[in-house]
């Protein structure tokens, strides 16, 4: 899988807020931020974060709202053994205002992976 220990950085970033959230952003939510999502959502769940946490993707424009990811982000998911229930939508003002992180991930899914912190 890619960079796990990205994730688990984040995931044990301590704060004083009971839940924290998260957004992957990409160019359509149908590849890159919904298999950081699912796998995201995964490594919460394994550490038994999961009430910690509300994760999320997004798209920055609306070319597959309402779509299930492409088939091949769903081929990869499904190698890694990993769900995902992501269906594509639009980044919008609420989930930037209420994001401890906004995650871009457009040009590659952890390696170049921006962290806006709100």
């Amino acid at each position: 899988m890619c960079c796990p220990h990205f994730i688990n950085n984040i995931i044990n970033i301590k704060m004083s807020v009971p839940q924290k959230s998260i957004v992957f952003v990409c160019l359509g939510n149908i590849c890159r931020s919904p298999i950081a999502e699912a796998i995201f959502t995964k490594l919460v769940k394994a550490q038994g974060d999961e009430s910690k946490w509300k994760v999320d993707s997004a798209a920055m424009g609306p070319w597959h709202v309402g779509k299930q990811p492409d088939r091949r982000a769903r081929a990869v998911l499904q190698k890694y053994n990993v769900p995902t229930t992501c269906t594509a939508r639009v980044v919008i003002k609420q989930s930037q205002a209420t994001a401890f992180y906004l995650s871009n991930t457009k040009l590659s899914i952890f390696r170049t992976t921006q962290i806006y912190i709100f």
